[in-house]
């Protein structure tokens, strides 16, 4: 019998858990949720530890702030509108609590998962 890859063990594990019952789902999307928050949160302590430790500005003065400003804006409505056609098909944006149903309008009628946008 062959070794599974990280990967692989990864995807059986999300598979497990976006097929068991419903109770189970619920917790698991409970940890999605407080993994994404941790995740802002180190993004965020990252932040103070550059200042901590005197690292200079990449941009210096406040154009940092009107440079990125439209970046967040436009990525935090694409969330909000991702996570909310997600709830109005009884699911969870996080893969253990998936919907019922494929969901196809709204952003995801352009693109598969517009949470994670990546241009190339």
């Amino acid at each position: 019998m062959p070794i599974k890859s990280f990967q692989e063990g990864i995807i059986d594990l999300i598979y497990k858990g976006a097929t068991s019952s419903k109770k189970i789902r619920r917790v698991l999307t409970s940890f999605g949720g407080v993994f994404f928050l941790g995740i802002v949160f180190m993004i965020y302590l990252s932040f103070q530890m550059d200042r901590l430790l005197g690292f200079p500005k990449l941009i210096p003065g406040s154009y940092d702030l009107f440079i990125s400003l439209p970046f967040l804006i436009t990525g935090f409505c694409m969330w909000l509108w991702s996570v909310w056609k997600f709830m109005k098909a009884k699911g969870a944006p996080v893969p253990f609590n998936p919907p019922p149903k494929l969901v196809v309008d709204g952003p995801y009628a352009y693109m598969r998962n517009p949470m994670m946008l990546k241009l190339r």
